[in-house]
């Protein structure tokens, strides 16, 4: 009876655990180039979200929004970001219309597309949730590769409405992450 629970422990454990990168490489100087271009960026083009001071580590997201079809920027664009307070999945719903949200925030793209996001992720708050008011789809999600084993790194990959984040370091240890998100207007 021992070795069918140890059994059944290892099998949940390997299976829970395959496929999940949690390595984090350092950002390029090209990267910290970009980093402080967008830190210097005007407030309105950056989402500060509510209940930051959630347990879990810190992350700006360095993120440019261009159209789908010909990759040109989506200028002054208002973009609502949006977390659970865990792994409550949304649904059908509209992110904004969730009480179940622990954090939220709002910004403005900029002329170049971009908006700088700083949160929080963890461990039961992997994802963001977004808004995108003037685009087709409305809402995606921002994913990260180091919360996902590899059939989810392929649905993310495949979906329109699911954009993959690959986290990274600075040197003093700040996690960064840059994605284009690639909308259809």
């Amino acid at each position: 009876m021992n070795k069918l629970i140890l059994i059944m422990i290892l099998f949940c454990f390997t299976q829970c655990s395959i496929g999940i990168d949690k390595s984090m490489d350092l950002i390029s100087e090209r990267e910290e180039i970009i980093l402080n271009e967008f830190q210097k960026i005007r407030n309105k083009h950056k989402a500060i979200t509510e209940g930051i001071s959630e347990r879990g580590k810190s992350i700006l997201l360095c993120l440019t929004f261009v159209k789908k079809e010909d990759s040109t920027v989506f200028k002054n664009e208002t973009v609502g970001f949006y977390q659970t307070a865990n792994s409550t999945i949304i649904g059908m719903n509209k992110p904004s219309e969730i009480e179940v949200l622990k954090t939220k925030g709002l910004a403005l793209t900029d002329n170049k597309g971009r908006i700088l996001v700083e949160t929080t992720i963890n461990n039961n708050n992997s994802f963001i949730f977004m808004e995108i008011f003037e685009t087709n789809p409305k809402s995606g999600t921002i994913n990260f590769k180091q919360y996902l084993t590899q059939r989810g790194i392929d649905f993310t990959l495949k979906s329109d409405e699911h954009f993959l984040g690959n986290i990274k370091k600075t040197k003093e240890g700040k996690l960064v992450c840059f994605i284009t998100i690639k909308v259809a207007e």
